[in-house]
């Protein structure tokens, strides 16, 4: 009985999983996927609204940040291609490109967009709770990628 339920929930959860995790080809990003990434962004605008007007400028084309600049556009040319990879597949699993070297370049990928936007605005404004925000995101990460790994092994191994 115990069994059934855990089994009945696991594939419930899975299912759940599958459903609103996807990589959009058009439109609109949706999906779990974009839960810690969207909350680390909301947080940081919340804590500094001023990002919205003309600092943005400041972070992303002055000569100043230039290490989490070099590290946001790293972890985003990452994350393109891994995203690029995704679609190439042509098995439920993707092993084409950095597939073949890491199981979720997409998520490596978006913690290095934000630990460089948070490097940026450590430097920026020097608060450094913003450091804690991004470690929430990574867990996110972490823990999109473990329930995603078991997922996969329970069904394609």
């Amino acid at each position: 009985m115990m069994e059934q339920v855990r089994k009945a929930v696991s594939n419930i959860v899975s299912t759940f999983l599958m459903i609103v995790q996807h990589i959009p080809v058009v439109g609109p990003w949706y999906g779990i996927m974009t839960i810690p990434i969207i909350i680390y962004f909301v947080t940081v605008l919340l804590v500094h609204p001023e990002f919205i007007s003309s600092e943005l400028s400041l972070l992303f084309f002055s000569w100043h940040f230039i290490f989490g600049r070099t590290m946001f556009l790293a972890g985003l040319t990452i994350f393109l291609l891994a995203l690029s990879n995704f679609r190439k597949r042509t098995t439920p699993i993707s092993t084409y490109g950095l597939y073949s070297k890491i199981r979720h370049p997409q998520y490596l990928g978006l913690t290095i967009v934000t630990l460089g936007f948070t490097l940026m605005s450590i430097e920026w404004k020097g608060t450094i709770e913003l450091l804690g925000v991004w470690l929430i995101s990574l867990i996110g990460y972490i823990l999109l990628a473990y329930s995603e790994e078991k997922h996969l092994l329970k069904n394609h191994h």
